[in-house]
């Protein structure tokens, strides 16, 4: 799985927690994020026999979706409170 933005690549940043968008406005364009999922290649290919060989053939391919952040209203941003 990858994730990525028009700035480039931020897998790293989402998979440790530290990735953070600037505070939105209600009059900020949204922010889209790039989400690829590529399945494992040993978990989707089925080895065919066609008459003395075999043949590869792959059940699934990478998938690509998008991630909208905006805002919805006026309502200040959530705040974290560790409880510990």
């Amino acid at each position: 799985m990858s994730y990525s933005t028009a700035e480039g690549n931020l897998t790293a940043q989402i998979i440790v927690g530290s990735f953070a968008t600037l505070v939105l406005s209600q009059d900020d364009s949204p922010v889209r994020l790039s989400v690829t999922v590529t399945p494992n290649k040993r978990l989707t290919t089925k080895k065919v026999k066609k008459g003395t060989r075999f043949v590869t053939t792959y059940l699934r391919k990478a998938y690509a979706g998008f991630i909208e952040v905006s805002t919805a209203g006026s309502a200040p941003p959530p705040t974290r409170s560790d409880t510990r």
